[in-house]
């Protein structure tokens, strides 16, 4: 599922995450009076995760009050909320997401300005009361998920997901999840509150050490809902990889939903998502050769991110594994790099040719300084010997070809680091300037077309590649006027067979 700009268009935002969290708007007001039950409610501790198997199962609306953290504690705090229920706006659905807090001091008043009443309480008007926003405008549908699922564009319907950092409810004391439902009905709400330092995982891979040994990460049972892991190594276009998720001793019939894994990429923006994950193909249109330069400075750097939704009701870590796919890479590269299987056996052949002349030039000379004319006149018809193109390229092989290549590579990385330092010179010229931006559009151009020399050994390698067609190709040919030869001379044998026999 390919998600363009998040902003696009109002119909488009269900679907669209971005990795920016969602923000409360503080402009508007409290629209619901929340009156609660005494005793009847149910209060989580400070940091205790909210987890609903189900839905309905109290006689009349039930309400779960979350504490906000205090603020001053762990920086990067965020509250995340998923559930397989639709959430209507206000008043109108059967699951409410609120954020609320204390009533002001004329609560009288307050109460009266208040275009909903929410009474839990059954009349009773020394029950607590808070005063509460609604999260209808801030919902976010991402794709369902669960062990029958193949696909994130299924006609399943979504679930609403919620996000929010801990800066953005600070005005707030509770988050208040009410459920209306009247019976039991099947479903699940979990809701928690994590902190960036168990959320966010960074990882410092090279791209060698990445494409060598692959990068492994195990989560453990006790993981928050939401993980978002950073690959910045994994930013090009060239190459395709293959992620995997292990959820040891964990039955699919006991989580409340399947994984969910949303690969993202923030210039150019790029989201997919992907349903019960168990191993999926990681493609991106990254850093591509022979494209314009990036705008912003170290766009490219950022790499990809995978957002992960994981259930962890069955007490189980998880691992996940990120290996290198070599036959898409191969097939990567090949699209990317088509032009280059004409362009290289086009040099292969050129070089060929010019060994077989100088190998007929030399024998020749050798020929004729070592033997008399008036002894073999012949000899001027054959001054030297021409070699064949299988040994003519395996001359080649053994002497020219191998220093060309190198020099190719050693040109490509020579290239690439010598523009990103005149990169740098012109951007520090034009800082006088701050209306225009120099921009190269040129510069990836030549040979390999990337500033990335991390891919010297591209150029050995399609040498190699060429190489081989050209064997290849070859030994077909000569296969072929084999083959057509061995035809003519049956056929002219039978012809002369036949002529022979009418003529006795």
């Amino acid at each position: 599922m390919l998600i363009s700009s998040c902003q696009a268009k109002v119909r488009f935002k269900p679907y669209c995450v971005t990795s920016a969290i969602t923000r409360l708007t503080g402009t508007i007001e409290p629209t619901t009076l929340l009156t609660l039950e005494e005793n009847a409610n149910a209060m989580l501790k400070q940091g205790e995760r909210l987890v609903l198997r189900g839905l309905g199962h109290h006689e009349g609306p039930k309400a779960h009050l979350i504490p906000v953290p205090p603020r001053g504690g762990v920086p990067g705090k965020k509250f995340t909320l998923l559930t397989d229920q639709r959430v209507e706006p206000s008043g109108s659905g059967k699951l409410e997401i609120l954020f609320c807090s204390d009533p002001p001091s004329r609560a009288g008043q307050s109460a009266t300005l208040l275009s909903l009443n929410l009474d839990l309480s059954g009349g009773n008007a020394a029950s607590p009361r808070l005063v509460c926003k609604s999260s209808y405008e801030d919902v976010i549908n991402i794709p369902a998920s669960n062990k029958n699922s193949k696909a994130a564009f299924d006609d399943a319907q979504p679930f609403s997901y919620f996000q929010y950092s801990l800066e953005d409810l600070t005005e707030y004391q509770f988050v208040a999840i009410v459920d209306k439902h009247e019976k039991a009905t099947p479903g699940f709400l979990i809701a928690e509150f994590s902190d960036s330092s168990d959320s966010v995982i960074p990882t410092r891979v090279s791209l060698g050490r990445l494409l060598s040994a692959g990068l492994t990460i195990l989560l453990p049972a006790d993981r928050p809902m939401v993980t978002d892991i950073k690959v910045p190594a994994l930013r090009s276009s060239l190459l395709a990889y293959k992620l995997k998720l292990n959820r040891q001793g964990c039955k699919p019939d006991s989580e409340l939903f399947a994984p969910i894994v949303r690969q993202y990429i923030s210039d150019p923006y790029e989201s997919k998502f992907f349903v019960n994950v168990k191993a999926i193909d990681v493609n991106l249109h990254g850093v591509a050769p022979y494209m314009p330069p990036h705008i912003r400075e170290n766009a490219a750097g950022i790499g990809v991110s995978f957002e992960l939704w994981s259930d962890r009701s069955c007490s189980a870590p998880l691992q996940i594994s990120l290996q290198v796919d070599v036959l898409g890479s191969l097939g990567r590269l090949a699209m990317r790099y088509r032009t280059v299987f004409a362009a290289f056996p086009l040099v292969i052949v050129a070089m060929v040719l010019r060994k077989q002349f100088r190998v007929y030039d030399q024998t020749g000379k050798k020929t004729t300084s070592t033997l008399t004319i008036w002894r073999s006149p012949y000899l001027l018809l054959c001054k030297g010997v021409f070699i064949n193109f299988s040994e003519s390229l395996e001359l080649c092989i053994r002497s020219s070809l191998p220093l060309t290549f190198l020099g190719f590579s050693l040109l490509a990385t020579t290239l690439a680091t010598s523009k990103s330092v005149v990169t740098q010179g012109v951007q520090s010229s034009w800082q006088s300037n701050a209306t225009e931006t120099p921009i190269d559009y040129g510069k990836n151009d030549l040979l390999l077309g990337s500033q990335d020399t991390f891919f010297w050994f591209l150029v050995p390698l399609f040498g190699i590649i060429s190489v081989g067609a050209c064997v290849v190709v070859h030994y077909a040919a000569t296969t072929i006027i084999y083959l057509l030869g061995l035809l003519r001379s049956t056929v002219a044998a039978q012809q002369g067979y036949i002529k022979h026999e009418n003529g006795k």
